[in-house]
């Protein structure tokens, strides 16, 4: 297997192990050690595994090119506990998200994550649906 393809493993194996199986645990293994992304990476998976429940992940694309893995994702869940403050509102959530991995010998070096919170705030009907006016 080349590299490039067992990178997409590794990012496949995170994905279903920390989001998943909720093992966040995993983040330390998938990082390189000492790195400050694991424990960063390790709060946000704890703080998604409290807002909701039935999360599931589905990889949208998944495409690799030399040390580096570039993902979409889409998370769904009910969010079913706090989030950023707000309370659960018990409504199906949808999240979704860019990730860029640059692997060294094996493991992750640098994660750059892009995720629309804002749209999911809105989906959720925690904030106001821009252009619309309350009635």
């Amino acid at each position: 297997m080349s590299d490039e393809e067992t990178n997409k493993a590794a990012v496949r194996r995170y994905f279903e192990e920390v989001y998943v199986r909720g093992n966040v645990e995993f983040v330390r293994e998938f990082f390189v050690p000492s790195s400050l992304l694991a424990g960063a990476d390790e709060s946000n998976a704890r703080m998604m595994q409290h807002a909701y429940s039935h999360l599931e992940v589905t990889i949208d694309d998944l495409i690799a090119e030399g040390d580096t893995v570039a993902t979409r994702v889409t998370f769904t869940a009910t969010h079913s506990g706090p989030l950023f403050g707000y309370p659960a509102t018990g409504k199906p959530a949808v999240l979704t998200a860019l990730y860029l991995f640059r692997f060294v010998d094996g493991r992750v070096r640098t994660m750059i994550v892009e995720a629309n919170f804002y749209g999911l705030l809105v989906n959720l009907g925690l904030l106001p649906t821009p252009g619309l006016q309350a009635t």
